[in-house]
């Protein structure tokens, strides 16, 4: 197999092309797993409803983005953020924190998708 290394993409007009920096499909309840990832290196079962994704690469700054889903089979409005103990997380360059709340109350769900874009 070979590997192709680049500094950066580009589309053909030049505009910068940026694919996810990590991306994973985490099973959030039970006992806490990865189902498939790229670039995560762990899952940490913070309490009920809270994790922590740890990346295998350094973030350069905090000024990345993750994205968060969930998908759950008892509840239908479980709502998916970023956070640290009820608040506005902190991002750090090798991890961040995810939340999944319904109805003002924390729930461990079965899927939880996430992606970081940045540099």
């Amino acid at each position: 197999m070979s590997t192709i290394k680049v500094n950066a993409f580009q589309d053909t007009s030049g505009k910068g092309f940026y694919p996810a920096r990590a991306w994973a499909n985490i099973n959030g309840a039970g006992t806490v797993s990865i189902r498939g990832d790229a670039g995560v290196s762990s899952i940490t079962d913070n309490a009920v409803g809270k994790y922590t994704v740890s990346l295998d690469n350094t973030m350069s700054n905090v000024n990345y983005a993750p994205n968060i889903s969930t998908a759950e089979d008892s509840y239908y409005a479980i709502v998916a953020g970023l956070g640290n103990a009820g608040h506005l997380a902190s991002f750090s360059t090798s991890s961040y924190r995810v939340q999944s709340v319904f109805s003002s109350t924390f729930y461990d769900v079965d899927y939880i998708m996430t992606a970081v874009h940045g540099e």
